[in-house]
């Protein structure tokens, strides 16, 4: 029971009366926003139809009659938009491939990399100190300010709705969709830190098969204008191991410069994540973690054996090349003794070419090949 005066008479009501004069009064409010708009500035079919409503089709008279299959082919059409929105939100020039996937994409130049997030050199007299610049420049310019936001503004969308429509097609949240979705350029920047170590390691792709040949510990005896017989005589304690046999260690390697590289000075973990539009190291390698369910760490792990396929498949060709040649020299009679082991010129299966360069997939070399130059 409730008790009001009107007009100072004490009146009684009844609990069942309080609820229907409610739910009248909200009767009322939802039929003159709806019908008797008011200024010049209301309108229904802008006001209660938000740009989100208008992508998915889940319109204000159409969401009652939807079924489930309708509603999520609509909110799949909004993911698509939001995926559309953070690549043109975030796409820069990296030039970069990484990982048989992008190599394998006819469409992309890979040659350099210019992209955004690349330190900005500070000199100590300049006007970068005095603060009277008026077009300033930071690193994470247009970055720093977190994607969803803007997001909702275009779709005139709060973040808990839009979470919560992702969540009934992908489960995850929006903030975890976008992440997912800028990891792309994540690990194109990741593979080109780790094309650069491997560059200042082996230099281009085949060239390291000279270091090889030059080895001190193989001695050439014989000679005279390649009229005479070589032959090469190792010192003790060392042993010829096939090319292949390296890959562990020398992804080992890799792996080590890329470690160094952080703490050489040049760049740190959290200006590289600020750059790609994540406010810490720490919160790209979670993105990673919930796209690939792999840490930053272990996505350069297998981008270090991809590029040191191709490497070693190379260096293989280059050694066969050199030890086809009918000129003998010093080097040809080494590159013959790494190739396969012997002095004499390969002949038949052995001149051909190896079985190694054979079994990679031709697109992903091609792509490799026009990445790492």
């Amino acid at each position: 029971m409730g008790i009001i005066y009107w007009e100072g008479v004490r009146m009684v009501i009844s609990r069942e009366d309080r609820v229907g004069v409610r739910g009248m009064r909200r009767f009322a409010g939802v039929y003159i926003a709806a019908k008797c708009p008011v200024g010049e500035d209301v309108n229904p079919e802008t006001k209660v139809n938000e740009p989100w409503r208008r992508i998915t089709g889940i319109t204000v008279s159409q969401e009652r009659h939807m079924d489930v299959k309708e509603r999520r082919a609509g909110i799949r059409d909004l993911v698509k938009w939001i995926r559309e929105f953070t690549d043109d939100d975030l796409r820069f020039s990296i030039g970069a491939g990484s990982a048989k996937a992008c190599a394998r994409a006819a469409n992309y130049s890979m040659d350099g990399y210019s992209g955004n997030n690349a330190p900005v050199e500070v000199k100590l007299f300049s006007s970068d100190f005095d603060g009277s610049d008026e077009n300033e420049i930071w690193a994470s310019e247009g970055r720093s300010v977190e994607l969803i936001l803007r997001i909702c503004t275009e779709l005139n969308i709060t973040r808990n709705k839009l979470s919560e429509l992702i969540k009934e097609v992908r489960g995850i949240t929006a903030t975890e969709l976008i992440d997912g979705f800028r990891i792309n350029h994540v690990k194109r920047a990741l593979a080109e830190r780790v094309k650069l170590h491997a560059r200042e390691l082996w230099m281009s792709p085949g060239l390291y098969a000279n270091v090889l040949i030059s080895d001190a510990r193989l001695h050439v005896y014989g000679g005279g204008g390649g009229k005479s017989d070589y032959f090469v005589d190792a010192e003790e304690g060392w042993r010829r191991k096939e090319l292949w046999e390296t890959r562990s260690e020398r992804k080992e390697a890799l792996l080590a410069e890329y470690d160094a590289g952080w703490r050489r000075g040049d760049s740190s973990r959290d200006g590289f994540a600020a750059g790609l539009g994540f406010r810490n190291f720490a919160e790209l390698n979670r993105a990673c973690l919930n796209t690939y369910g792999k840490s930053a760490r272990q996505v350069v792990w297998d981008l270090c054996g991809e590029i040191i396929d191709y490497y070693l498949a190379r260096e293989i060709e280059e050694l066969r090349g050199l030890a086809c040649c009918e000129h003998v020299s010093a080097g040809v009679v080494r590159a013959r003794y790494l190739y396969c082991g012997d002095m004499a010129r390969p002949v038949g299966d052995a001149a051909r070419v190896s079985g190694v360069w054979e079994a990679l997939d031709g697109e992903w070399r091609v792509g490799m090949g026009r990445w790492l130059g």
